[in-house]
């Protein structure tokens, strides 16, 4: 994994996301909680059609909390309250999982971009940011993400991406963010 850069984010509606989250932080090695992210604040940025938020239960599949229209029209299916394996083949689920929950354990949060593939062997490109977000006892336990992707294809509904091919792939502790 790379390190991460500023300018490597090619959408700026992700540097957006990632303002958002950093103002709700309270400190400079904190994660933001769910209830301080603003949703408001979300939407007037246009980012709420493209969020997406994960919760990771202590034990048990991860499951999408809530995914955004463009998300939803991507998969061909709602995501809210679905568990990673009813929604991805198994190799995917657990490699966000794992991802994911190393994510929460060591503080850090992901951008990657590049081809996503789908079961159709067609492909678009995409871009996405995902975030750590604690509970109300500041524990880790949600992924707040942003996703955008280059509509070059139609998609038949119920087919959702079999693999992201990344051409940027970084990684960086939440320290690494200025905090306000």
């Amino acid at each position: 994994m790379q390190e991460f850069h500023l300018s490597k984010v090619g959408d700026n509606r992700l540097l957006k996301l990632l303002d958002i989250w950093n103002a709700a932080r309270t400190g400079v090695n904190e994660m933001p909680r769910k209830s301080a992210i603003d949703i408001a604040t979300m939407g007037e940025a246009k980012l709420l059609p493209y969020t997406w938020l994960v919760e990771i239960p202590d034990e048990g599949e991860p499951f999408y909390r809530v995914a955004g229209d463009q998300i939803r029209t991507l998969f061909g299916t709602t995501m809210q309250q679905r568990a990673l394996g009813e929604i991805y083949d198994t190799h995917i689920a657990n490699m966000l999982e794992e991802r994911w929950r190393r994510m929460l354990r060591e503080r850090t949060f992901t951008h990657t971009a590049g081809l996503v593939y789908f079961d159709t062997y067609q492909s678009l490109e995409g871009e996405r940011l995902a975030l750590p977000v604690s509970d109300e006892t500041d524990t880790p336990r949600f992924i707040l993400g942003a996703t955008f992707y280059e509509y070059t294809l139609l998609k038949p509904a119920g087919i959702g991406p079999r693999e992201f091919e990344q051409r940027v792939n970084s990684s960086a502790p939440i320290v690494s963010i200025a905090y306000p």
